[in-house]
């Protein structure tokens, strides 16, 4: 018989939808605020900056989570990982046996904001540790609550554990079919199943691609094209091709003493509230042709030009961005869009449209750092895309992770036995 945590986990409330940002206590399997006072929430690898949540089964390598939390006191908050299927289900095994050591874990790294007119504590964790330690591969989910309720939840994570068991020989390229061959990318592969033992490929064998480690922009329902003993070929035309999109735009907020990149001026604090920063204002590039532009492929780095810690220097400053444009109305709504609000369409980065002034606006409260940003639509259907607003170009530069997952006949929970990841455009 299940416990009543394990209930709590299995059993989603359908209550949030993906336009809605905070969320209360109802538990999302996904990257999720669950409280307006957390901000900057960010889970890398620990030696690789902008890196994926991804680690390898075993090794020595972690991961760091850091958020803020934007009040006057600190809160004593806890953690757990939940062990989850490819479409980020709870899986049915319970949490003894995909953790090895304790179920849950408080958080004791936190330290108060240095200078700032923004005052936060800021909360940081490494994982895997002595106290909690997945010991099987998959997907995963970090969920960070109040140690005095475990269903008064703050922030949830995704990331993932790699036991590298098959070979993946992979290449990004233009797209092949004709209709595609300016605006979309291709990812053909092999997976070579070396010593696994697989009697049905087709139906133990699951593979994922995703671009720019952006969940909304993921294929899963691919199917190889042949299966020839202990390798299977995905090089097909169709089913594996996204929007290449555009170079994302950059925000430098590194510093507010001088203008830098996009900033038109800033509106200094007044020791009160935070500083102003007022963007140039943004083009729409749909029609144009593919402009070159170093990006972090959406993501985003907490730096500043001022101090030694930018996690606990770095202040806030609110962001007011502008989109003009001569095109009044789109077919659908318009986005801010990004890592650095989990690539998600929600209230709080919808363009409103101004019109005495003939255009979009959106203001942010952003911490100090570089920022990569686009400007989306949104369809009926959930489908997000570049092509009225950025436009969409083979050349664009992205960044594509292949995972391949394997559930054994009478297994009870996937493994994920192979990962990879390729670069695309530039061509």
């Amino acid at each position: 018989m299940k416990s009543l945590r394990q209930l709590f986990f299995i059993v989603l409330i359908v209550g949030c939808t993906s336009h809605q940002s905070y969320c209360g206590d109802t538990l999302r399997f996904d990257d999720r605020v669950y409280e307006q006072v957390l901000h900057t929430p960010l889970l890398e690898p620990e030696n690789e900056p902008q890196g994926e949540p991804i680690y390898r089964l075993g090794s020595n390598e972690r991961l760091v989570l850091r958020f803020d939390l934007l009040e006057d006191d600190s809160r004593e908050l806890a953690y757990k990982i939940i062990h989850c299927d490819p479409d980020w289900r709870p899986s049915t095994i319970s949490e003894y046996e995909y953790l090895s050591g304790f179920t849950t874990d408080r958080i004791t790294e936190i330290r108060h904001s240095l200078n700032t007119i923004t005052g936060y504590w800021h909360y940081s964790l490494k994982l895997p540790n002595e106290q909690i330690n997945p010991s099987l591969s998959g997907n995963y989910l970090l969920v960070v609550y109040d140690v005095r309720n475990e269903e008064d939840l703050l922030l949830s994570r995704r990331f993932r554990v790699v036991e590298p068991l098959v070979e993946i020989d992979a290449n990004a390229h233009r797209a092949t079919r004709i209709e595609w061959r300016n605006s979309h990318q291709e990812i053909d592969f092999k997976v070579g199943l070396g010593t696994l033992n697989i009697a049905q490929p087709y139906s133990e064998i699951r593979v994922e691609l995703v671009q720019n480690g952006d969940a909304s922009r993921s294929i899963k329902t691919l199917k190889p094209l042949t299966a020839n003993g202990k390798l299977l070929d995905f090089d097909l035309d169709e089913g594996n091709v996204f929007e290449g999109g555009s170079e994302f735009r950059p925000l430098d907020l590194r510093t507010s003493r001088f203008l830098t990149g996009s900033i038109a001026r800033f509106e200094p604090s007044d020791g009160y509230h935070p500083a102003v920063a007022y963007l140039k204002p943004d083009t729409r590039t749909a029609s144009q042709r593919h402009s070159a532009r170093d990006d972090l492929n959406g993501r985003f780095a907490v730096l500043t030009y001022e101090g030694r810690d930018p996690h606990l220097e770095g202040d806030y400053t609110r962001v007011e961005f502008l989109f003009k444009t001569s095109d009044l109305f789109f077919s659908h709504p318009v986005y801010l869009y990004g890592g650095f609000r989990d690539y998600r369409t929600e209230a709080e980065t919808r363009l409103a449209f101004e019109a005495d002034s003939v255009r979009f606006t959106q203001s942010l409260l952003i911490k100090q750092g570089y920022y990569d940003y686009r400007y989306v639509t949104l369809a009926p259907d959930g489908t997000i895309s570049t092509l009225e607003t950025e436009g969409s170009h083979y050349e664009t530069r992205n960044r594509y992770d292949i995972f391949v997952f394997w559930t054994p006949p009478g297994a009870r929970y996937t493994r994920l036995v192979g990962h990879v990841r390729r670069n695309a455009g530039g061509f």
